[in-house]
């Protein structure tokens, strides 16, 4: 038996593996119940010391190429909107590269790089928005995870997307 979270990837494996095999699908799913919007002690804005009518557009989520990253610094460089902030929440072998696109842009000030935290749930309640800009993507979790909190969701395929 073998377990995939997608059906597009079942169906790529049976390509490769001898006919008669099963595979099971089993998609990501959240417990609802503990994503439940509640009143969080969490403030983001104020522990960054950001103006109360920030913006605040959120990613979470791996540092690397595949993630889209740069495609966000480039998009938050041309927006005519002061008061927009991206949190960047996550860490990984990218974040120095992302941090020169950052410089480069000139929206260092605009640009925040939060690192690993264990408080998503309560980050998520924070954001005006969080946007998925993978290049490859199947179900992510912190998808699930924004809509259950209730957050407003952008997400973007920007090449091949498994569903």
């Amino acid at each position: 038996l073998v377990v995939v979270k997608s059906e597009c990837y079942m169906h790529e494996l049976y390509r490769y593996i001898p006919t008669g095999a099963r595979i099971k699908v089993i998609s990501n799913g959240v417990i609802t119940p503990e994503y439940e919007t509640q009143k969080s002690s969490l403030d983001v804005g104020r522990e960054l010391n950001l103006d109360k009518d920030a913006y605040l557009i959120g990613s979470i989520g791996r540092i690397s190429k595949e993630k889209g990253l740069d495609f966000l610094v480039e998009m938050l460089g041309k927006m005519e909107c002061s008061k927009a902030r991206l949190l960047v929440i996550g860490n990984s072998e990218g974040i120095g590269e992302l941090q020169r696109e950052v410089e480069e842009q000139g929206i260092g000030s605009q640009v925040h790089f939060l690192g690993y935290r264990t408080d998503v749930k309560e980050l998520l309640g924070n954001l005006s928005i969080l946007v998925q800009a993978s290049r490859f993507e199947g179900m992510p979790m912190t998808v699930l995870e924004a809509m259950a909190v209730g957050c407003q969701l952008s997400r973007h395929e920007l090449g091949r997307s498994l569903k």
